[in-house]
């Protein structure tokens, strides 16, 4: 069984070495990113964007109060590239680009070498069964820290729960190929491009 981010895939036979675990963790991952690259695409090209008089009358007219959201590092590069904000402009959060947002941090949680999170199955291909459990423990003491109280505290009990169990391949010491250790670094980067901060938001 390969729990990932939301689903459970069952998977018939063990991975016959560490290159087929951290294929089968990085595959989910890479397809969610490029899906959700895409809808941010669209979503950045069509979101409302007012000024900061209209923002204003508009809270006023409806009696309520703006909410800012977190935002990804990448979702901002994108708005950037793509559609600069004038000074004195904000975007309004619609269903898309509230998806693109939610769809990246799916990503970035997903990508943390926890557990058996699909990056959790990176980090026990690149990293081993010892490192694997000691990445669990930092993922959880980052995700505390930035703001996902929920997330964090899913993994530890899931962690507790299972006894820190996780797949082991065949062949557990033939280490994985150069690129797919540098795709795992790269990893780390997509996480942090990708996870909005809510604490410091």
């Amino acid at each position: 069984m390969f729990p990932t981010f939301g689903a459970v895939i069952a998977q018939e036979d063990i991975p016959p070495n560490r290159d087929r675990l951290f294929d089968a963790g990085i595959a989910g991952p890479i397809a969610g990113l490029a899906v959700t690259i895409l809808v941010a695409v669209y979503a950045i090209q069509h979101a409302p964007m007012v000024s900061l008089k209209e923002l204003s009358e508009l809270q006023a007219r409806l009696g309520g109060r703006v909410i800012w959201f977190p935002v990804p590092v990448l979702y901002l590069l994108l708005q950037n590239a793509l559609r600069p904000v004038p000074e004195g402009y904000v975007v309004l959060v619609d269903p898309l680009t509230w998806a693109a947002i939610v769809g990246m941090a799916i990503t970035a949680l997903n990508i943390f070498p926890a557990w058996q999170l699909d990056g959790g199955h990176l980090a026990r291909a690149v990293l081993g069964a010892r490192y694997h459990n000691y990445a669990t423990l930092a993922s959880i003491l980052i995700l505390l820290m930035v703001g996902y109280y929920m997330m964090a505290l899913f993994i530890l009990f899931m962690y507790m729960v299972s006894g820190g169990v996780t797949v082991r391949p065949l062949d557990d010491v033939s280490p994985v190929s150069g690129w797919r250790k540098a795709l795992f670094g790269a990893s780390w980067i997509i996480a942090a491009l990708c996870l909005p901060y809510p604490r410091f938001a």
